[in-house]
């Protein structure tokens, strides 16, 4: 009896191994569309940066971006309901990517709306965004992280207004070694559980986004072979500055969609999710940031003795 199962057990795998076949499946590729990052900053001039899509599983690199998919001859203009300026080309080498549109006369303030409108070739692209008020962080404070103990993540506290519906988003840098603020992933974050409350937080060294340049990466601390890398943790005698930004509501689900895509990404059991632009005729996002900055200097502690 044991032999005759042994041997059905034996025919059905052979039957299941030889149905197995490979299959090709072609994507088809995007329609042509161009993809806008800019934003508005409460007491800052407008930037934008302008590429064009490619498909999903195209090869990409820097040099990919920076000679095919930028787009430098664009007309790009921010009106405040006001006044109209046309953002100006701009070139920073130590900005990736390197081109983007910068303006030099309107100036975001808190409470009013931004519209932004893009023409290029055949393509003409709007949206619009405001900058709500900024909500003060009360306080900063560094805590260091086992198995460590010189480096850990930068606390977080801030009191929501009683208003549901604020969406956040903090950018860090430290000084003097770096200029340029940084996001870390997962950088956003919203009220709905805590409306009315203090929201506290950590916050780690963010390694940027084409907004941003790359962290600092310099520290000789090797960590955990198992744990996060050491660059992502601030020590003792860093500065951090932290910017932390309000957004309206369509900012915030265009970072909250684009970060859920993220995380999923090689996940076959994640849901599929899409990044929900804001931009009418294309992809990507023009939001506006209300905008608190505090500054931590993480000093060695007493020595008790």
């Amino acid at each position: 009896m044991n032999k005759i199962i042994i041997i059905v057990i034996i025919a059905l795998l052979g039957l299941t191994l030889s149905c197995e076949q490979d299959i090709e499946i072609k994507l088809p590729d995007p329609e042509p569309k161009l993809v806008v990052e800019g934003f508005i900053e409460e007491g800052g001039f407008a930037v934008v940066y302008l590429t064009k899509n490619m498909p999903y599983f195209s090869p990409m690199d820097s040099t990919l971006l920076q000679e095919s998919l930028l787009i430098s001859g664009a007309v790009v203009t921010v009106s405040n309901g006001t006044n109209t300026e046309t953002l100006m080309p701009s070139v920073n080498p130590l900005v990736f990517p390197f081109f983007y549109y910068k303006g030099s006369a309107i100036i975001g303030e808190a409470g009013k709306n931004y519209s932004l409108e893009i023409t290029y070739e055949d393509h003409t692209l709007k949206a619009s965004t405001s900058i709500p008020p900024s909500v003060p962080i009360d306080s900063l404070v560094f805590k260091t992280m086992l198995p460590f103990d010189s480096l850990g993540y930068v606390w977080a506290y801030v009191t929501d207004p009683d208003m549901l519906g604020n969406g956040y988003r903090a950018f860090t840098k430290k000084i003097p070694k770096e200029y340029i603020f940084s996001h870390q992933f997962q950088s956003v974050t919203d009220d709905k559980l805590l409306n009315g409350q203090v929201i506290e937080f950590p916050l780690y060294h963010g390694s940027g986004s084409s907004l941003v340049q790359a962290a600092d990466t310099t520290d000789t601390d090797q960590g955990r072979p198992d744990g996060p890398p050491v660059e992502l943790f601030f020590g003792y005698g860093d500065t951090v500055v932290v910017k932390f930004c309000t957004l309206d509501r369509q900012h915030f689900k265009f970072w909250e969609s684009t970060e859920q895509q993220v995380s999923s990404a090689g996940n076959p059991f994640a849901a599929p999710t899409t990044p929900l632009t804001n931009i009418e005729g294309g992809l990507g996002v023009w939001g506006g940031y209300g905008v608190a900055i505090d500054t931590l200097i993480i000093e060695l502690p007493n020595d008790p003795n």
